[in-house]
């Protein structure tokens, strides 16, 4: 995997974000991230300087199992966090995306997913995959995070 991606997914960026940030479109550093024979010196500065690293960092390869299950923009999330419940809450803390809590739970989209992140009561079966994830009971999991009783 290329500096450029590495580094691009370790920050959460979409390829959009990253382009806003160093001056040039998402297609660029898509492009770039396959190739970087191509790219200006200035433009790799451009790169480096909104990833936060060095240019000799862009350059290097990284294994692909570098990055890791928070690692990718889709683990930034939007959503308003005093609407969260526990789920919410703790898939936030804990850096898993919507995708990911979705394979958790046995649901078939994101947005069922985001349903769940936001709903007044919650099933078990949506509680309990994140509970055995911290290693709690359910009941001790809702006492730790809060919101979202289960119904």
């Amino acid at each position: 995997m290329s500096g450029i991606r590495y580094w691009r997914l370790k920050r959460r960026m979409t390829y959009t974000d990253l382009g806003r940030e160093a001056g040039c479109g998402g297609s660029t550093v898509r492009r770039l991230e396959d190739d970087l024979d191509h790219a200006s010196y200035a433009l790799l500065i451009r790169i480096a300087d909104a990833l936060g690293v060095t240019v000799d960092q862009l350059a290097e390869e990284y294994p692909e199992d570098a990055v890791g299950p928070g690692d990718h923009p889709t683990a930034k999330y939007t959503m308003d966090p005093v609407r969260l419940n526990s789920v919410g809450r703790f898939c936030r803390e804990q850096n898993i995306s919507l995708p990911e809590y979705a394979a958790m739970a046995h649901k078939n989209s994101r947005q069922a997913a985001r349903r769940v992140w936001m709903k007044k009561k919650l099933k078990p079966g949506e509680i309990l995959p994140l509970a055995r994830l911290a290693g709690l009971s359910q009941e001790e999991f809702l006492a730790r995070y809060g919101k979202g009783v289960m119904a």
